[in-house]
């Protein structure tokens, strides 16, 4: 919902049938509160053979911090089954393809992500523009869009974050009040406010929006 808000054109998922159905129905719950246009869904299927799927992130905790009555959420919710606490072994990194959905239902706060690779994403649109490569548009309030600098030679039209964009909304998102059942961030509006501030914060640098402060929101 949030980056659907945020005016990606496009969200990549896991070949999970309960990650894409939660993504539809978070776009659709965007698309309730404002008129825009659907981003595309693409979902990708890991080869590990393939150098384009190597993992960038994946989970990481100490089992040992566990508290011993947990219901253990993050085992029961990873579809790789990668986490295994039986036996302290935590994150089975062979496994684990960096889905996040481990992340926000810890009640401990106990999960992290390792990155792997990457480490640049905050500046790879303004690199990429630097350097001529980057085809950017300038969106206003009047939804007028104005070529800033789109050289005829431009090759990169957009950028693909994966792992990072979900990182940067992901503590808004385990701040979310825990209760039974599953819990939406649209009812919880200070918080989408702040996921969408920082979604905005990364997607602006590609789309060339204005400056949005959360405040522009309430």
């Amino acid at each position: 919902m949030v980056y659907t808000l945020a005016g990606v054109d496009c969200i990549d998922c896991a070949a999970d049938a309960a990650v894409v159905s939660a993504v539809n129905e978070g776009i659709d719950a965007a698309m309730e509160v404002v008129e825009l246009r659907r981003p595309w869904v693409m979902i990708s299927v890991n080869d590990d053979d393939d150098l384009h799927f190597r993992k960038a992130v994946i989970a990481e905790f100490d089992p040992d911090d566990c508290p011993m009555d947990c219901s253990r959420p993050c085992e029961l919710v990873c579809p790789a089954n990668a986490i295994k606490l039986d036996d302290h072994s935590g994150v089975i990194t062979e496994r684990c393809y960096g889905c996040g959905r481990c992340f926000p239902v810890c009640p401990y706060d106990k999960i992290s992500f390792l990155q792997l690779a990457g480490g640049t994403n905050a500046h790879t649109a303004d690199g990429l523009r630097k350097e001529g490569l980057f085809q950017t548009t300038l969106e206003n309030s009047n939804d007028v869009r104005s070529v800033l600098a789109s050289p005829s030679s431009a090759f990169i039209g957009g950028v693909a974050y994966g792992g990072y964009a979900r990182k940067i909304v992901g503590r808004v998102l385990s701040s979310m009040p825990s209760q039974q059942g599953p819990s939406s961030i649209e009812d919880h509006p200070e918080l989408l406010v702040e996921a969408l501030g920082l979604a905005l914060g990364l997607v602006g640098t590609v789309k060339c929006y204005h400056p949005v402060h959360h405040s522009s929101f309430r």
